[in-house]
């Protein structure tokens, strides 16, 4: 009824059919999240970096105490972060910020 290479396409088409019904949906639907996942974080970059949004450093006490500082710019968290440790080290008690 049918020629080699009439069958083999035939076959080969039901097999794809089968492994894109069968993967074709979850892969889509990764794919979706991955936008929503980019979408989220450019808006969040957004907001951090073109907005200003404070980042906080916390630093915790061997007791158990917690102390934020709340500082502008991600290099500015970084230096205020190892002029902390220089302190801490030293034996400093540095006070946090007062956030209004």
């Amino acid at each position: 009824m049918f020629d080699g290479w009439v069958a083999l396409v035939i076959v080969v088409g039901i097999v794809v059919a089968v492994l894109l019904f069968a993967f074709g949906g979850p892969v889509l639907l990764i794919g979706i999240d991955l936008v929503w996942f980019v979408l989220a974080f450019v808006v969040g970059a957004i907001g951090r970096f073109v907005f200003g949004r404070p980042w906080r450093v916390e630093a915790y006490g061997p007791s158990g105490e917690r102390r934020d500082w709340y500082v502008r710019g991600f290099g500015d968290a970084g230096r205020l972060r190892d002029t902390l440790q220089a302190e801490f080290d030293a034996g400093l008690d540095p006070s946090p910020d007062i956030r209004s």
